[in-house]
């Protein structure tokens, strides 16, 4: 396909080709230079071609088409949603291939009309049209399933509606064996369309353009979701519910543009409007007779309630102005700022405390829930001396949330009374804001030629309401550098380090905004933000460190070798209870072969090993077990991941007609866990729990011949085969639970199996026909 300035495509790969050249720069390349990138004007000349004066790119006029027509079917070992989650394939099935690209020029006019996978469930359709430099239509049709979960089944009536309902004949029990769960009926779990259909127009009048845009998503489907009866957090009941999903979402933007020689500038507007369909979940409870406490002694508070009722995602709407611009300063500076300020709302019905009673019983009516958003950000980049480039960025970001914060009564459960609004129980509602201003400075010096030491700092400051810490300051300090030795090897290399600090972490305190003085006077009150000495990670203290290496060697021209590493290790270890460490490094390497024009062939090996250390108190409401460290428990998980891969690309007989693709790739993932905790009879002794296992084999290949110069013949073969081990989820079914004499999981319903292993077999022949006029 010849390249033209509307092919989107083209110019991703274009972008990604420049990027990657950025980093990779030959010897005589500078980037240092900080000028803005031109836009290519195409000038209509004498032959009927589009010349750019400096690029001398072209585009031919007429009609340049290329149309895919052919047949595939899938054959699955079982019925899956991994492998085809994204295409709507989870069994065997047929379909079709059908893919197009039609392009249209004719002098300063313009059309691209394409579809990507027209026979799968993941289809695209796009149409832009236009007149260079005058105006531009373009309208768009994206369909995406999204597979969930496999073999799903259910008790109840009315899936994928508002009110669930249990057959007639159901037999409601104190807890679910296999043997006493029936009228159960199979589901689909997934997304079946998340369609979204866009149209956009672009009028240009000389230095200025003037957009809008509309965007429709919807999405439609079946989801999993927990509903929960019980009067105690420590004796629920519970049931996997099928979810119905029924969204919908308006998008509107429009803008004025401003393209000037050395000063643009731009002012849009973007909202969005979102609608949910179904604004609550009602269910009926298939679980009967007393809640029972722990250790299975029944409590004194009362029945489970018939009826179960969840509320759904708002209706919500935002609204955003922007307005961003840049401008070219005499000494190689340009200046670029952007500022913005949105507003988003949703005032949904609350709903009632319980099933029995009335709305007269809520603080207030509706969530009232509003937010505003400042954002402002400006930045400079510079070069006062030719081996020198300065850039510095200041942002600013801030919340307003003037949801308003109320207390809200305790329901024990929807066969009993509220706790009064002075209660032990009564919590109030937090709406967070924060503040964000950050500083960025950097520096690239050309040290000698093709070789660049770069230096960088960074400062974030936040302000923080409602939360247990007010006030954080992150430090990074920046090092890298990246050289290239003639024509034969390039070396990259980075290093950065980050420090976390903060104010008093002051758990207590933000328990004293939530709780009544009810709740604070109780001697050993219920933490309801976790233990007092837990520490939440985005505010905790952190160090950070990361770095990355990169090689690449070219012994031949037809050789090029290359080696990468990178770390990020986070350490958390001021944090008495909670996340201690989380350290990944990533280690690749690759090879690339190509000794003649007609084969070429690739391998590369990856290893990531992620590790994190997690330390936890087990305590109860007993006085004194929530300072006892003999109660603490150790967990250390390891995450090991090994890809291996190769293929080759072979064309043979005379003029390339026949090309051969094959592609293989083995990955393996494995889950150490290393348990270990202090003395107490309540943690002492742990036993590791079983690695998890999974493993991916992949092959792919693919057979072209080029019939004639405008037709080509093809099949393409695909099969996959993932194994996958969980101790978690080995004895789970569909509507099942792990033993019939395990306490715990007979008190929960289930919904679907859990994930397995398979075999896939995908075939496709196709023709593709190549023409213009």
């Amino acid at each position: 396909m010849r390249f033209h300035p509307n092919n989107h495509l083209g110019g991703l790969c274009l972008g990604l080709g420049l990027s990657f050249l950025a980093l990779v720069p030959p010897a005589e390349a500078d980037p240092l230079d900080v000028s803005g990138d031109e836009e290519v004007v195409f000038e209509v000349m004498e032959g009927g071609e589009f010349v750019s004066p400096e690029e001398e790119d072209w585009v031919q006029e007429g009609l340049d088409a290329e149309v895919r027509a052919g047949a595939g079917g899938v054959k699955l070992s079982r019925e899956t949603s991994r492998f085809g989650r994204m295409l709507g394939i989870d069994d065997d099935e047929g379909f079709a291939v059908g893919d197009f690209d039609l392009d249209y020029h004719r002098k300063n006019y313009f059309m691209e009309f394409t579809g990507d996978n027209l026979g799968l469930d993941n289809r695209k359709i796009r149409l832009e049209t236009g007149k260079y430099e005058s105006f531009k239509l373009s309208a768009e049709y994206d369909q995406q399933p999204f597979q969930t979960l496999d073999r799903a089944r259910t008790i109840f009536n009315g899936a994928g509606s508002s009110n669930l309902t249990l057959p007639q004949d159901f037999t409601r029990a104190a807890t679910f064996t296999t043997g006493n769960i029936t009228n159960s009926k199979d589901i689909d779990l997934s997304i079946d369309d998340r369609q979204t259909a866009s149209f956009s127009a672009t009028k240009t009048i000389g230095n200025h353009a003037f957009n809008v845009q509309y965007k429709r998503i919807e999405k439609e489907g079946l989801l999993a979701l927990g509903g929960v009866v019980g009067d105690h957090p420590a004796n629920p009941r519970s049931t996997i519910l099928p979810l119905g999903i029924d969204f919908l979402t308006n998008e509107v933007t429009s803008s004025w543009s401003y393209d000037g020689e050395d000063a643009q500038l731009k002012l849009e507007y973007f909202g969005s409007f979102f609608e949910n369909r179904q604004t609550v979940l009602a269910f009926e409870n298939p679980f009967e007779d007393l809640v029972p406490f722990f250790g299975g002694i029944p409590s004194m508070i009362g029945p489970l309630p018939d009826n179960g009722l969840i509320s759904r995602e708002p209706d919500n709407e935002l609204h955003r102005v922007s307005a961003s611009g840049g401008i070219d300063l005499p000494g190689s500076t340009r200046i670029t700022a952007v500022g913005e300020y949105s507003f988003s709302a949703q005032d949904e019905n609350l709903l009632n405390y319980s099933v029995d009673t009335g709305s007269d019983l809520l603080p207030r009516q509706s969530a009232e829930a509003e937010i505003q958003t400042l954002h402002f950000n400006l930045r400079a980049n510079s070069r006062p001396l030719p081996k020198l480039s300065l850039n510095a960025e200041y942002r600013f970001y801030q919340t307003i949330n003037d949801t308003p914060q109320t207390f809200f009564q305790a329901v024990v459960n929807d066969t009993n009374g509220q706790v009064g609004i002075d209660g032990d129980r009564t919590l109030a509602n937090l709406p967070f804001d924060y503040t964000q201003n950050q500083i960025k400075l950097e520096s690239v010096y050309r040290v000698w030629k093709a070789t660049y030491l770069e230096l960088g700092y960074e400062l974030d400051h936040y302000n923080r309401d409602k939360r247990e810490r007010d006030e954080t300051l992150e430090n990074t300090f920046k090092i890298g550098a990246r050289s290239r030795a003639g024509s034969w090897a390039q070396v990259r290399a980075k290093f950065r380090f980050s420090n976390r600090t903060g104010d008093n972490y002051n758990a207590q305190g933000t328990a004293n905004i939530r709780h009544t003085a009810e709740h604070l006077a109780v001697a050993t009150p219920r933490p309801s933000g976790g233990h007092l000495e837990l520490r939440k990670f985005d505010i905790a203290d952190r160090q950070r460190y990361r770095s990355n290496f990169n090689v690449s060697i070219f012994p031949f021209d037809s050789l090029t070798l290359g080696l990468g590493y990178q770390m990020d290790l986070n350490d958390y270890s001021d944090s008495a209870i909670g996340l201690q460490e989380s350290f990944i490094h990533d280690i690749t390497f690759d090879v690339d072969y190509t000794p003649s024009e007609t084969r070429s062939y690739y391998g590369f090996f990856t290893f990531n090993r992620g590790d994190q250390l997690q330390i936890g108190r087990s305590h109860s409401f007993t006085a004194g077990t929530s300072e006892d460290v003999e109660r603490d428990w150790e967990l250390d998980l390891a995450d090991n991941s090994y890809t291996v891969g190769a293929g080759m690309n072979w064309s043979f007989l005379k003029d390339n007609k026949l090309n051969l693709k094959v592609d293989y790739s083995f990955t393996q993932s494995v889950s150490e866990f290393d348990l270990s905790a202090g003395s107490d009879p309540s943690v002492a002794n742990p036993e590791d729990p079983a690695n998890l296992d999974s493993i991916t084999h992949t092959i792919t290949s693919t057979l072209e011949y080029k019939f004639t110069p405008k037709l080509t013949f093809g099949m393409t073969y695909l099969y996959e085969n993932f194994a996958y081990r969980d101790f978690q989820q080995e004895s789970f079914n569909a509507l099942t639970t792990l033993e019939t004499s395990s306490e715990n999981l007979t008190e929960v319903l289930l919904l679907s199996d859990p994930l397995q292993e398979y075999e896939a077999h995908l075939a496709m022949i196709y023709a593709t026909y190549r023409f213009g006029l």
